[in-house]
């Protein structure tokens, strides 16, 4: 995905998803762009604001059930 010089970057593509068009994907893509939310949050070593992004993704994949 990036590593920690590219976060700015990362923040911006995923920034440009809108709540709109994530909301009429699968539970399997919001729990991928969750998760990717939560790794660039590692990245910039604040596990506080990736703890709710993997929630999400777990509740998303959850949701999804087997494949």
């Amino acid at each position: 995905m990036c590593d920690q010089g590219q976060t700015a970057d990362a923040d911006a593509e995923l920034a440009h998803i809108a709540p709109k068009q994530l909301k009429a994907c699968g539970d399997d893509i919001q729990a991928e762009t969750a998760l990717a939310r939560a790794r660039v949050q590692m990245l910039k070593r604040n596990p506080q604001a990736a703890a709710p992004q993997y929630d999400i993704a777990a509740r998303r994949w959850q949701e999804a059930g087997p494949l």
